[in-house]
């Protein structure tokens, strides 16, 4: 980061971080690298200014920086994590996916693995803007899901992580995450976690 003693505040999203929040969904997937916007952007933007898909900014908690001594980045936004409980997601699955990826076109997921269920409170994505990658700021968005979750009542945290990706396997076991299980999601192998 560029100035020191930096202070990162996680608030909740609110429906103008809509854009931010799409590109962070982009960035997690590997179809956005915070410069060149795809051609899913717009539609992926809707999504998440929604208030009833998995990726509304309703799910969503933000990462900023507050620090009135920096004027190059002080109130910037860096991070956020989308999360929401195992219950909302099949009722919200289809409904997120068709307007984010189809296009509005009727695709049937009904085959589709589920991510998560009922019991479960799901950390679904993050993404830490390039710059700010390796200051702790993903370890504390994932702290702030845990404690919402269990806030919420639920004891078990769960994500997944691509299982060709064992450096961030290994980040989330840092954190407290444990293996529990395997999911096979649109052709790629996953190993669920959970804290």
């Amino acid at each position: 980061m560029h100035c020191m003693d930096q202070k990162i505040v996680i608030r909740n999203a609110v429906p103008e971080d809509a854009p931010f929040i799409a590109g962070c969904v982009l960035a997690a997937i590997g179809m956005y690298d915070f410069k060149q916007k795809p051609d899913i952007f717009d539609s992926m933007e809707a999504v998440c200014a929604a208030s009833d898909t998995l990726y509304s900014w309703k799910n969503t908690r933000m990462a900023v920086i507050q620090n009135p001594g920096c004027q190059d980045i002080k109130n910037t936004t860096v991070g956020c994590l989308i999360s929401y409980p195992g219950e909302f997601y099949l009722e919200a699955r289809d409904r997120t996916w068709q307007q984010g990826f189809a296009g509005g076109k009727k695709e049937d997921y009904s085959s589709a693995a589920k991510e998560t269920g009922d019991g479960e409170y799901y950390l679904d994505t993050m993404a830490i803007l390039p710059a700010f990658r390796g200051f702790g700021i993903g370890k504390l968005l994932l702290q702030d899901g845990i404690r919402k979750g269990h806030t919420k009542g639920y004891e078990k945290i769960t994500l997944i992580v691509d299982k060709e990706h064992q450096q961030l396997h290994d980040y989330y076991g840092s954190i407290g995450f444990h293996d529990v299980g395997e999911v096979l999601f649109f052709g790629t192998l996953y190993t669920k976690m959970s804290v």
